[in-house]
C-alpha cells in the first residue's frame, strides 16, 4: 500500500502578494528572542564582559560576566552571532548603532579589537582550582563555585572570583566549600598518627608524606612545589595509603594511572588548576609507551617545581600555553628518577612489606588509626586548616631552609626539606616553629639518608645499564647475565655459563678477564643493543660515553664481542660488583715505623697493571679447576710466546702471589721522586692510574647481597658505586 503525497503547488501571485508580510514577522519573531536574550542580562551600563588582551597568535580572549566564562576568538570570527555571546544587542546598538535602530555588526568588532587588541594575554590572569597568593602574601581559595579568603584577623571569608588586580579565578565543577570550622591541632595529629603507623623504610618517613601532603595542597600559593615518588613493593599498603590520601582531599586532588595516562591528557586535565597529582601504576619499565608517559609526567613534574609554562604548537600553527603548578607524587615498585638534578625536586620513600610475626599488629594499628582519623577529618575541614595556615608554612619553610642552610645543606636541597617539614608542623600546630623544633628539623635531615645524594649521572647511567631486562632470556637482568657468565669451573655449568655471556655480548656488555679472572666490565657505547638500552633516558642516542667516562679508573678501548670489535669503556670490575669483586685493600704501614712529623716512610712496591686481549672468556682460557694454570704471559718481559726465563729486569719487583716460578716479575716499580730517571723533572704528578698499589680505588658505596652459592641475588638490583672527585 502506497501513499500519495501531496504535488508541490507552484508558486501564485497570491504567494508575491503576501511575501514582504512574512518576511517582516520572522524578523519580528528574531527581535522578539534576541530581546528574550537581552533581558537575561544585568541591567545598568556595566561592561558585560572583560577584555583579557591578544596573545600571540592572534586570538582575542574575553571574560563574560553573566556567564562567568571565558571566549576565545580569532578576528574573523567576530561575526554577528558570536558578538551576542559577549554582550546583548542592546550593549552593541549603544556602543555600534545605525540611524535605524541596527547593529553595524562590522563597527562592533572593531570596538572589540580596540578594547583587547592593546592588551597582553597571560595565562597567569586566570586561576582555576587551588590555593592561590591573591597578592601580599594573602591566600585565596578558589573552590570552583565559590572563593574564599582570610581577613585581617586570620579568619575565612568568601570573596569574589574577580580580584581588584585584575586576576579572575575562574569557575570550575565545584570542590570542598569550607563550611565547616577548620581542622584542630589535635585532629591534625590524628592525620599524623595514621602516616606514623604506615610501614615506611625511613624512619621519619611519616614527617616527609605529611608535609608533602600540605605542600600539594598550596601548590599555587607556594613558590616552590616539592614532589615525591613512594616505592612500594607487593603487599606493601601502596594501594590503601594512596586512596587514603585520596579521600582526604576529596575531588580535589586528581588521580591518573602514570604508564597509562599521556602527560598530554594529564596537562589538559589539569587546566590551570593547582592541586595534588598522584600517580599510580609508575613503572612502565617493560612498555616503550608507558615508559615515555612516565618521562612525560617527570617533566611535567620538573615544569611544576617553579611553576613552568608547557608549551605546545596546535595543528592550525597557533600555540597553547599550559600553565604547571602542582605537586605530584608517583606509586610504583621503583623509582624511575634519572636525573641528579631530580635529588632537588623529589623525595624518594619507601615502604615496607609488611611479613613475619608483626604483620597483624601492624595491620591493626594501621586499621585503627585510619577509622579515627577518617572519623575527625574531611576534606573540607583539612583544606580550612592549611588556607588558614598558608602564609605560617611560607614564613616557616624559609626558616628552616636557613638553619638548613646554617647546618651545611646545600641551598636546593635545603629549601626542599624546609618546604616538606614546615608543612609537617604546620599540620599539628599554628604559627610559627619553635628554636626546638628548627634543632629537630637539622637533626631529621642530617640522619636521613634522603639528604645525601646516593647517585651521580655516572652512577645512574650505569645502574641503567645493568637493570636493563633481556626479554630474550626470560626478561633477566644483564647485571645477572654477566655474573651468571663467569665460569665456575665445574663442567655441568660450562654450556649455561657460554649461553649468559654471549647473550650479555649481544648486548654490548662482558667481563673481560685478567689473568685468567674477570677485572673489568667492557660497554661498547656504539652497539645497537645500546639504543634499546637506553631509550627513553637522558643518556637515549649514544651519550652514555661521555657520563661512564667520569667513573675511577675508566679506560676507553676497543674490544672484540661475538664476531664484531667495538669501542667503548672499561670500567674496573669492584666499581660495579663491590661484594663480588672488592677493591685492593692499601697496605699497612709497617709497625715498627713512628709517624712523628718526620718524612713519610716510602711506600710499597707496586707493578704497573697488566691485561691480557682476547674475547670474553674463551673455551681455551676457561680455567679447568684440575690442576693449577701457570701463570700468564706478562707483556713487557718477553714472556708472550713462552714461559722460559729471560733476562731479569734492573730492579726486580715482587713476584705475583699464584707465580709458580715460571717467569720474573712484572714490570719495574715505578718512581716519581725528583731527580729519579722515573721522573727527571721532579714534577709532583701522581703515578699513572692504573698502579692499584699506590692508589688503590675507594671504598664502595653500597654493596649487593649474594646467594648461598655464591651467586648474587637476583631480586636486588646491582648498584654502582665509586666516581672521581677531581
Amino acid at each position: 500500500m502506497t501513499t500519495d503525497q501531496p504535488a508541490q503547488r507552484a508558486a501564485t501571485p497570491l504567494d508575491e502578494a503576501i511575501r514582504p508580510a512574512l518576511e517582516e514577522q520572522e524578523r519580528n519573531n528574531a527581535a522578539a528572542k534576541e530581546q528574550e536574550a537581552d533581558d537575561l542580562w544585568t541591567d545598568g551600563d556595566e561592561q558585560p564582559f572583560i577584555p583579557m588582551g591578544a596573545d600571540n597568535a592572534g586570538n582575542l580572549h574575553y571574560y563574560v560576566l553573566q556567564s562567568e566564562s571565558f571566549i576565545s576568538m580569532s578576528p574573523d570570527k567576530h561575526s554577528r552571532n558570536n558578538m551576542i555571546f559577549l554582550a546583548p544587542r542592546s550593549y552593541w546598538e549603544a556602543n555600534a548603532g545605525n540611524e535605524r535602530g541596527g547593529v553595524r555588526w562590522e563597527d562592533a568588532a572593531r570596538y572589540c579589537f580596540r578594547l583587547t587588541g592593546n592588551r597582553k594575554f597571560s595565562p597567569d590572569r586566570t586561576r582555576g582550582l587551588g590555593i592561590w597568593d591573591g597578592g601580599g602574601g594573602v591566600p585565596v581559595y578558589n573552590a570552583g563555585q565559590a572563593c574564599y579568603t582570610l581577613d585581617a584577623s586570620g579568619n575565612i571569608i568568601p570573596c569574589s572570583n574577580i580580584a581588584e588586580t585584575g586576576i579572575i579565578y575562574t569557575r570550575t565543577e565545584a570542590a570542598p566549600q569550607i563550611n565547616t570550622p577548620p581542622l584542630t591541632d589535635a585532629e591534625g595529629r590524628l592525620v599524623m598518627d595514621y602516616l606514623a603507623a604506615v610501614p615506611f623504610r625511613e624512619e621519619q618517613g611519616h614527617l616527609f608524606i605529611s608535609g608533602l601532603l600540605v605542600s600539594s595542597l598550596l601548590s599555587g600559593y607556594l613558590a616552590f612545589r616539592p614532589h615525591c615518588w613512594i616505592n612500594a613493593p607487593a603487599e606493601s599498603g601502596k594501594t590503601e595509603l594512596r586512596n587514603t590520601l585520596l579521600e582526604l582531599t576529596g575531588n580535589f586532588s586528581l588521580s591518573f594511572e602514570g604508564a597509562e595516562s599521556t602527560p598530554a591528557g594529564v596537562r589538559q586535565r589539569l587546566n590551570g588548576n593547582a592541586v595534588p597529582v598522584l600517580f599510580d601504576e609508575s613503572e612502565g619499565k617493560d612498555n616503550r609507551r608507558g615508559l615515555s608517559n612516565i618521562q612525560g609526567h617527570l617533566d611535567n613534574a620538573r615544569s611544576a617545581t617553579r611553576g613552568g609554562v608547557v608549551l605546545k604548537g596546535n595543528v592550525d600553527g597557533t600555540g597553547q600555553s599550559f600553565p604547571l603548578r602542582a605537586g605530584f607524587m608517583f606509586f610504583s615498585v621503583d623509582n624511575q628518577l634519572n636525573r641528579d638534578s631530580d635529588l632537588t625536586r623529589f623525595v624518594v620513600l619507601t615502604l615496607q612489606k609488611k611479613t613475619g610475626p608483626d604483620v597483624s599488629p601492624t595491620l591493626e594499628r594501621i586499621k585503627t588509626a585510619r577509622a579515627a582519623m577518617l572519623a575527625a577529618v574531611t576534606p573540607e575541614k583539612l583544606i580550612a586548616r592549611v588556607l588558614r595556615e598558608a602564609p605560617a608554612v611560607k614564613r616557616n619553610a624559609e626558616a628552616i631552609k636557613k638553619a638548613l642552610e646554617d647546618a651545611g645543606e646545600s641551598g636546593r636541597r635545603a629549601e626542599l626539606f624546609g618546604t616538606i617539614l614546615a608543612g609537617a608542623w604546620n599540620l599539628t600546630h599554628s604559627g610559627p616553629v619553635t628554636p626546638e623544633y628548627l634543632e629537630d628539623c637539622k637533626n631529621i635531615v642530617a640522619a636521613s639518608r634522603l639528604a645525601v645524594a646516593e647517585e651521580n649521572d655516572s652512577e645512574r647511567c650505569l645502574r641503567t645499564a645493568l637493570e636493563y631486562r633481556d626479554q630474550n632470556e626470560g626478561g633477566l637482568l644483564l647485571s645477572e647475565l654477566l655474573l651468571h657468565g663467569i665460569p665456575t669451573g665445574n663442567e655441568n655449568d660450562q654450556r649455561g655459563e657460554r649461553r649468559n655471556r654471549e647473550a650479555a655480548a649481544r648486548n654490548g656488555v662482558a667481563l673481560k678477564p685478567e689473568g685468567g679472572t674477570p677485572k673489568t666490565l667492557f660497554i661498547a657505547c656504539g652497539h645497537t643493543a645500546m639504543k634499546e638500552i637506553f631509550k627513553g633516558t637522558d643518556w637515549e642516542g649514544g651519550n652514555c660515553k661521555g657520563a661512564l667516562s667520569n667513573l675511577e679508573g675508566v679506560e676507553f678501548k676497543k674490544e672484540r664481542l661475538l664476531s664484531g670489535t667495538y669501542r667503548g669503556v672499561s670500567i674496573p670490575l669492584h666499581l660495579v660488583f663491590p661484594d663480588r669483586f672488592p677493591p685492593t685493600e692499601e697496605p699497612n704501614a709497617p709497625d715498627d715505623i713512628q709517624n712523628d712529623g718526620s718524612e713519610p716512610p716510602e711506600p710499597e712496591p707496586s707493578r704497573f697493571a697488566t691485561e691480557r686481549d682476547g674475547t670474553p672468556f674463551d673455551d681455551e682460557t676457561e680455567p679447568s679447576g684440575q690442576t693449577p694454570a701457570p701463570c700468564p704471559p706478562v707483556p713487557g718481559n718477553g714472556q708472550e710466546e713462552s714461559n722460559t726465563p729471560r733476562k731479569q729486569p734492573e730492579r726486580p719487583s715482587p713476584v705475583p702471589e699464584t707465580c709458580t716460578g715460571c717467569h720474573p716479575p712484572a714490570r719495574p716499580v715505578y718512581d716519581a721522586s725528583p731527580g729519579h730517571p722515573d721522573n727527571p723533572k721532579g714534577l709532583p704528578g701522581r703515578p699513572p692510574e692504573n698502579d692499584a698499589g699506590r692508589h688503590p680505588p675507594r671504598a664502595a658505596i653500597s654493596q649487593q647481597s649474594t646467594s648461598p652459592d655464591g651467586k648474587p641475588s637476583m631480586s636486588q638490583p646491582i648498584t654502582p658505586t665509586t666516581l672521581k672527585t677531581s
